[in-house]
């Protein structure tokens, strides 16, 4: 173990029990509580034109809120339905809240980073899919660059090895799968069911396709966890090897999350390992290959980069614009962020962190 991931481990081993307490998402970057809608249009606009931001890269979010059904230990801004059309129509949205930026000068910039959330962003057809590409293609500037990071989420449940390819084709490099835990009551009792055999064929179409990285989602502290299950579904993972992995703490919020009231409380466990021995260090379980110890990590919503400062940006039916603070962060690093939507809540800051 280098050096810089002792120091690492020894910060995470020192910090996590003083922070291991009910507190706002730390996916959130500033956290819920420092959100204000003090930060007028007028404000934005004015920051967006100014000279020295008109050359940064442009890091963007698109959040695309649907899910055919629902998993109740969800907290995300989320819409479940199956009506037919209502894609469609979310796509019609974006593209007159796309129209609105243009005079900003946003669409000259060259989009180094992109990532799509939700949600679920694969609940749009195929044909969706590449509309909304198209989209974007037709209001920022694009690049097929090797070191760009265009990441998606995606739920295995609603992808097929064509939508696969299709992704691949439409220049994602990043892929972010949900797992949360492999145990079949778990999963159950999440109402998030999916064998095993079927995550592993999708994962080998995944490598087959060439895409440069790809991440998989944990939940720890679900209903019916217990150690030694856990402990089986961290194996299954490392089996299959994936470049990073985010590992989550559950947090059961049922009078804020209505579909959480399907879980009962008296079924939640608390289970970990570390992943240090297998190749994998804290504090999000980033790869050791993923050369991130020692330099700025951006976070698109649940999406990581390595990528150097830049504007990032939030579109769709969400306020989030995040900077992903990290304990191995250890210089000074000033990034601009800012949030629009259909939420209207807008926010723009500079932020330095040590």
């Amino acid at each position: 173990m280098s050096q810089n991931a002792t120091h690492l481990q020894a910060d995470i081993e020192r910090l996590a029990p003083k922070y291991q307490r009910p507190g706002p998402r730390y996916t959130s970057y500033p956290t819920a509580p420092h959100l204000s809608e003090a930060f007028a249009i007028k404000q934005f606009e004015a920051r967006c034109a100014q000279a020295d931001q008109r050359d940064l890269p442009l890091s963007l979010y698109v959040h695309v809120p649907f899910c055919r059904s629902i998993c109740y230990y969800c907290a995300c801004n989320k819409v479940v339905t199956r009506t037919p059309g209502a894609g469609q129509e979310y796509l019609n949205a974006l593209d007159k809240e796309l129209t609105r930026y243009r005079d900003w000068g946003l669409n000259q910039r060259l989009v180094s980073q992109l990532h799509w959330g939700g949600g679920t962003p694969t609940y749009l057809s195929d044909a969706e899919l590449t509309q909304l590409m198209h989209l974007i293609a037709r209001n920022y500037q694009l690049t097929d660059a090797s070191d760009r990071e265009y990441s998606i989420e995606i739920d295995p449940r609603t992808v097929s090895k064509q939508t696969i390819a299709l992704l691949r084709g439409l220049g994602f490099n990043r892929l972010s799968l949900g797992i949360q835990d492999f145990d079949h009551l778990v999963q159950t009792a999440i109402n998030h069911v999916q064998p095993y055999k079927m995550f592993a064929d999708l994962t080998h179409s995944i490598r087959e396709h060439g895409f440069k990285s790809l991440s998989f989602d944990l939940i720890y502290g679900l209903p019916h966890q217990s150690e030694q299950g856990f402990s089986q579904t961290l194996a299954q993972v490392i089996q299959l090897e994936p470049d990073r992995i985010a590992c989550y703490d559950y947090a059961h919020l049922p009078n804020r999350f209505t579909s959480q009231r399907a879980i009962d409380r008296l079924t939640l466990r608390s289970a970990t390992q570390p992943l240090s021995d297998c190749g994998y260090s804290a504090l999000a379980w980033a790869s050791a290959h993923a050369n991130a110890m020692d330099s700025a990590v951006l976070m698109l919503f649940f999406g990581l980069g390595t990528l150097p400062a830049m504007l990032t940006a939030s579109l769709g039916a969400n306020w989030v614009s995040r900077f992903f603070k990290k304990l191995w962060v250890r210089q000074a690093i000033g990034a601009s962020l800012c949030a629009w939507g259909i939420l209207n809540l807008f926010m723009l800051l500079r932020h330095s962190m040590h």
